[in-house]
């Protein structure tokens, strides 16, 4: 049976499937890739928190600034993140039943967010797309609902016209 042949684990009562190599793959390209790419973009040499950061970022950076902050924040970093926190972390805890496998997954993925405003925020979204993960037993409608997330961002920016520190 090909992996496009396999029902979701909602039809079938089964756990998951896990992710082949080629999306491990993907999944941690595109964070690199994003992780790489950040620095480049903005202020340089500022020790900021990432939530900080990315408005600072947003803001000093003009349109391509705004554009490469979209695709990064709200494209490869979900596509990333989502690849090794529910493809991989949350696939791995699963075994343990769903209750371990969901919310200690959502709890590395806010952790790793660091203690700061992020954390929160990184919780319910964990819980929300490990949830959704499980359920539909593909990682593509977590990585919507953390792109969504995501966009807030750099949409504040955009609506509010912040223009960097004070």
């Amino acid at each position: 049976m090909s992996r496009t042949d396999r029902q979701p684990p909602a039809a079938t009562g089964a756990a998951p499937t896990r992710p082949g190599w080629p999306e491990i793959v993907v999944g941690l390209v595109a964070f690199l890739l994003a992780t790489a790419v950040v620095p480049f973009f903005g202020p340089l040499g500022l020790k900021l928190e990432p939530v900080p950061f990315g408005l600072i970022l947003t803001a000093w950076s003009g349109v391509v600034g705004l554009v490469l902050t979209f695709v990064l924040l709200s494209v490869l970093t979900p596509i990333g993140e989502e690849f090794l926190f529910r493809g991989v972390i949350a696939n791995a805890l699963l075994r343990y039943g769903p209750v371990i496998g969901v919310l200690a997954s959502a709890v590395i993925f806010a952790l790793c967010h660091g203690t700061n405003l992020a954390l929160p925020t990184a919780l319910v979204v964990g819980i929300i797309a490990a949830e959704i993960m499980r359920r539909s037993g593909s990682i593509w409608p977590a990585v919507v609902v953390h792109a969504v997330n995501n966009l807030g961002l750099p949409l504040f920016v955009l609506i509010t016209g912040a223009t960097g520190p004070a």
